[in-house]
């Protein structure tokens, strides 16, 4: 685990709603990161997320185990709600800043969820 390269994650919109905190402490976010991390993870979709703080620890985690080049993690959100507006579209946002590779689908999960095909 790179607690250097995770640390970041804490700056990022809503990581306190997963219990992160400064100094490289993850809450929930150690979880997300070490499944994609035990796990290999080369694809890895995560459905929905307010400021990007649980893609990027899935990513953060696929980079740590050093497959970040030859896996993919992929954001469905629907930018749609009250409460469901992401900061992570603007291209100036930290998460842009730190994860350009994640790739972001504006879509409802609901709908983009039968795109995958079947999961195993």
């Amino acid at each position: 685990f790179d607690a250097t390269a995770a640390a970041p994650l804490a700056a990022l919109a809503f990581s306190n709603t997963h219990g992160a905190a400064t100094g490289g402490f993850l809450g929930t976010g150690l979880l997300y990161h070490a499944l994609a991390y035990s796990q290999r993870a080369r694809l890895a979709v995560v459905l929905g997320s307010g400021g990007g703080f649980a893609p990027a620890a899935v990513r953060q985690g696929q980079r740590d185990a050093g497959i970040g080049r030859a896996s993919r993690t992929i954001l469905v959100d629907g930018n749609v709600g009250p409460y469901g507006r992401p900061d992570y579209l603007v291209e100036g946002s930290a998460f842009r800043h730190m994860f350009p590779d994640i790739e972001v689908v504006v879509a409802r999960t609901d709908d983009e969820a039968l795109d995958f095909g079947p999961i195993d």
